[in-house]
């Protein structure tokens, strides 16, 4: 994701990944900042934008990347309701009907070349 992606997104309300990575740094949002922080060994911290102003011009910025880091969060079990299931059976026997359709227009165009 670029690093100006990221500026709009907070600057939109959006939500935005927890930890990035930039520069081989590992910044964590501190949502009440709004602001990326990554804290030294000796307790000082950094923000995400210091860095990036810091050592880049406008158009390298414009082009800067980050990496977001995904955290490993359990996959949820879906829950399915009656009215689910019904709603799925429709979905599924539509589907099937267009699956057919095509099926049969392919059968016609190979049959018409086989008579060629």
């Amino acid at each position: 994701m670029k690093i100006i992606e990221l500026l709009n997104k907070i600057n939109n309300g959006e939500e935005v990944p927890e930890k990035i990575k930039f520069d081989n740094t590992v910044f964590e949002l501190e949502e009440n900042k709004k602001e990326y922080i990554f804290q030294h060994e000796n307790g000082d911290c950094e923000t995400l934008l210091y860095r990036v102003m810091t050592t880049h011009f406008i158009n390298v910025l414009l082009e800067a990347e980050v990496e977001v880091i995904e955290e490993n969060k359990e996959i949820e079990k879906l829950e399915i309701s009656d009215s689910d299931r019904k709603v799925m059976a429709t979905f599924t026997l539509n589907n099937r009907e267009k699956i057919n359709e095509l099926v049969r227009a392919v059968n016609k165009l190979n049959k018409e070349r086989e008579e060629k």
